[in-house]
């Protein structure tokens, strides 16, 4: 299979570390098993943020025994955290990382993520600093559905 092939089945998901709303996570389930069953992607993106990434990677995890065929990839920092980084600990990151079925390391893990991807599913407020990277998405061809407006 081409990269080009490849990144036509793959969506990424950018999102908030704090979640506002409740039923986001039914919201998500939809969008993820909509984009397997009626647009055939299999490759799902994620990075090691908390919140909307741990709950995107628990959707797919969840999705995989229905769908055997999907994959979740982790991109993470080349570098790892530094000592000034709060909660290490056993987190839903390495639940999920643990079952992943690729990490990759990166120097920058959202232009990896928008550069294997064809879609993005986020959960940004129009006030987050992650809009911007929600509007480089939008750039570059990506389509790009906010959770919040679903």
């Amino acid at each position: 299979m081409t990269e080009k092939e490849l990144r036509a089945q793959t969506a990424c998901f950018l999102g908030e570390k704090q979640i506002l709303h409740k039923e986001i996570e039914a919201k998500l389930n939809n969008i993820i098993e909509n984009l397997i069953a009626e647009k055939g992607f299999t490759r799902f993106v994620c990075d090691d943020t908390r919140g909307f990434a741990d709950m995107a990677a628990g959707v797919v995890l969840s999705l995989k025994k229905k769908y055997p065929e999907i994959q979740l990839i982790y991109i993470l920092p080349e570098t790892p955290p530094g000592p000034n980084c709060p909660d290490m600990g056993a987190s839903a990151f390495e639940r999920y990382a643990a079952r992943a079925s690729n990490v990759i390391f990166s120097k920058n893990q959202f232009v990896h993520m928008l550069a294997l991807s064809s879609f993005c599913v986020t959960y940004v407020r129009g006030d987050s600093k992650l809009y911007a990277l929600v509007k480089t998405a939008l750039w570059r061809g990506i389509t790009a559905i906010n959770i919040l407006e679903y």
